[in-house]
């Protein structure tokens, strides 16, 4: 069995917790017990992380430290770390690491101090400046690191807030996106369906007016060359009831008509001369 420590700056209660419970998630079998002032001691484990004792987060979110020391320990107690909250020094607490049979691997440990040195600032508190600080100055320094502590725990709550804050206008954005995008996708369905109705009521209507438009001229073509063919016939009878020439037609034929007449007339007179002579030939011609 081994024992080292390390020393931290005094750090706030759910800075402290914080990284514990960050080591406690990644090892199971592990227990974190605290002990608060005047208050029976408190234990989170790996099963009870959901549901962890009623007041401890009323006491690490306190301004004050009201923890005096807490234990973590991994794989059954195989590593063991303590957090002194009460010793000698003003400016800060000791860590001390327990290993217990090399029941936790090298490279484990390792990690771990590794993770609380970074995370609670280790630091060598022997080291000195050459002219030592008066008393006076170190209890000012102490008051100035307990301001630090309140402001550090301050602008963590404010750095929580604001992300919880933020993550909560993030998830309200997304659903509203999700909604708005749902009733979109559905309002676009429903105008494509509706769309394409229309559009197969406009093209039977427009079916329909061809094949009435294409009725409508093979109709007329019909009718048209019906009339056609009772005004040819209509003429035909109107001309086989009156039949009359044109006036140029008349004034073509009178010289042949006073041909014609003049003609009869000269044939009419010669045949009455050769009458009149045929008749006094035989007058005179004595009957034997």
């Amino acid at each position: 069995m081994s024992q080292d420590s390390i020393c931290i700056p005094k750090h706030s209660d759910r800075t402290i917790y914080n990284c514990l419970l960050e080591i406690l998630k990644e090892h199971k079998l592990s227990l974190i017990t605290i002990t608060p002032i005047a208050i029976n001691q408190l234990e989170v484990n790996n099963k009870n992380l959901e549901t962890p004792p009623e007041l401890l987060e009323d006491i690490i979110n306190q301004e004050n430290s009201l923890v005096r020391e807490y234990v973590l320990s991994i794989n059954n107690g195989a590593f063991i770390i303590t957090i002194d909250r009460e010793s000698d020094s003003p400016f800060y607490d000791k860590v001390r690491f327990k290993n217990q049979n090399n029941g936790l691997s090298e490279i484990k440990r390792i990690k771990i101090i590794s993770k609380i040195s970074s995370d609670l600032h280790a630091f060598d508190p022997e080291r000195k400046i050459n002219n030592p600080i008066p008393e006076e100055q170190q209890q000012l320094f102490a008051l100035n690191q307990s301001s630090l502590d309140r402001l550090e725990n301050l602008n963590i709550d404010l750095i929580e807030k604001g992300q919880e804050f933020l993550k909560a206008i993030d998830d309200k954005v997304v659903e509203k996106i999700g909604v708005l995008e749902e009733d979109f996708s559905k309002k676009e369905s429903a105008l494509k369906e509706e769309f394409s109705k229309k559009e197969q009521e406009l093209q039977k209507k427009e079916e329909a007016l061809t094949a009435r438009a294409k009725e409508i001229d093979d109709r007329d073509n019909t009718h048209v060359r019906r009339q056609l063919r009772q005004d040819l016939i209509q003429e035909i009878k109107d001309r086989s009831e009156k039949f009359n020439l044109t006036e140029g037609t008349v004034k073509l034929r009178w010289p042949v008509h006073w041909a014609c007449g003049a003609l009869i007339v000269l044939l009419g007179g010669g045949a009455i001369a050769y009458a009149a002579a045929l008749f006094e030939l035989l007058v005179d011609s004595p009957i034997d």
